[in-house]
């Protein structure tokens, strides 16, 4: 809840009471602070006070405040480009990149979204984490990955049989293959 609390004060004959009301509610006596549970959004507290000599400050103007109430993180959305092959890799340095929302604080409720990061080392299981705060102080993360990058060709090395002490053969060659990738196999 969102607390309230009012001070009134007459130099003279002293505060009756004070009286108020949300959102055009009812009428409610002011007695000590209290919380008011508020939804999500815009409010209108209006308030006055009536002195112990009857003065009714309400019939001169009555006083508002305005509360903002949002309880609601912003939404964080990841994007990764280029995207993964079909076996989940890349060649190339990875860019993540973040999307922040945030419909309950109003248009411009996005007070930060930050994250943003091209990968470009060789590696398997990068996360990159990004972050978000609306207006109201309400926070969000994500975590983009994992991230998979490979940029390091493959080697193939022919190993042949054992030539003969001249370093000659006379027979057909048996060349056998090897053939390694230590990051994305």
């Amino acid at each position: 809840g969102i607390p309230v609390a009012f001070e009134a004060t007459d130099a003279l004959s002293g505060i009756r009471a004070t009286y108020y009301s949300i959102d055009g509610g009812a009428t409610q006596t002011y007695g000590k602070p209290f919380t008011a549970d508020l939804s999500t959004g815009v409010h209108t507290i209006t308030y006055w006070s009536e002195d112990v000599a009857g003065n009714d400050e309400a019939k001169d103007s009555v006083r508002t405040t305005e509360v903002k109430v949002d309880t609601v993180a912003p939404e964080i959305a990841a994007k990764q480009s280029p995207a993964a092959n079909a076996a989940g890799w890349n060649n190339t340095d990875v860019d993540v990149t973040f999307t922040c929302t945030d419909e309950d604080s109003g248009i411009d409720g996005v007070a930060g979204c930050a994250g943003d990061t091209t990968l470009s080392n060789d590696g398997a299981g990068q996360v990159v984490r990004g972050d978000a705060v609306d207006v109201a102080g309400n926070r969000s993360g994500a975590d983009s990955g994992p991230v998979n990058i490979d940029r390091t060709r493959p080697t193939l090395v022919g190993v042949p049989s054992d030539p003969n002490g001249a370093g000659w053969y006379k027979d057909d060659v048996v060349v056998t293959w090897v053939g390694d990738d230590a990051l994305s196999k």
